[in-house]
């Protein structure tokens, strides 16, 4: 492996420009001479890395693949808003393959940014079945019985009840509200029959 040395300043002088640039390019030449891993887990925290500090340019196609990060890693504490933008990232540079299944979750992501869960639960007939879990607040809801299902329940946050997809008209005792963790569901057999699995897709924001 290449060695490097700084160039020293004696006490009581002033560094001059040179000086810096050469320490700097000293500096960043060793950095660049450490491969992944080399570089311990934790060792470089948020605060270290500046904002914009990381073009696209030097973060190329492969650079990061699933075996240079390892699993949480990088936290959202860890990477400042707008720290990485679309410039910053090439085409092709974080494929599918590369972000493990879970990796980013509802509570990571920002308030704004659209969010989708497809989920199912199991009818008891209760006047109020609350369904929890979902993450989010829905804005809009989806449900569905599975296996002879074929009427389907709608509700937005806009609306004061729910609506048969199939007909168009208003579902009595279907979707009653849309909760901070879910939703809750009435009495009528399209959204909670005893014993019956029913599917959902809950759209929000936050």
């Amino acid at each position: 492996m290449a060695t490097y040395s700084l160039r020293t300043v004696d006490a009581g002088d002033k560094a001059i420009t040179a000086d810096i640039n050469a320490n700097a390019a000293t500096i960043q030449a060793a950095l660049n001479s450490f491969p992944g891993g080399n570089i311990q887990t934790n060792t470089i925290a948020g605060d270290r890395i500046k904002s914009n500090s990381l073009p696209g340019s030097k973060l190329v196609n492969l650079d990061l693949d699933s075996t240079k990060l390892a699993p949480n890693s990088v936290t959202t504490t860890k990477i400042a808003a707008l720290a990485v933008t679309e410039a910053k990232i090439a085409n092709l540079a974080v494929a599918t393959g590369k972000i493990a299944l879970g990796a980013v979750g509802a509570d990571q992501l920002a308030t704004g940014i659209a969010r989708v869960k497809v989920d199912t639960y199991v009818g008891n007939t209760e006047s109020a079945h609350t369904i929890t879990g979902v993450g989010f607040t829905p804005i809009m809801l989806f449900v569905v019985r599975i296996n002879g299902g074929t009427e389907a329940a709608l509700r937005m946050a806009s609306m004061t009840g729910s609506n048969n997809l199939a007909t168009g008209g208003a579902m009595s005792s279907g979707i009653l509200s849309l909760d901070a963790d879910g939703f809750t569901v009435g009495t009528n057999t399209r959204v909670n029959s005893s014993g019956l699995t029913y599917c959902y897709i809950a759209i929000g924001t936050t």
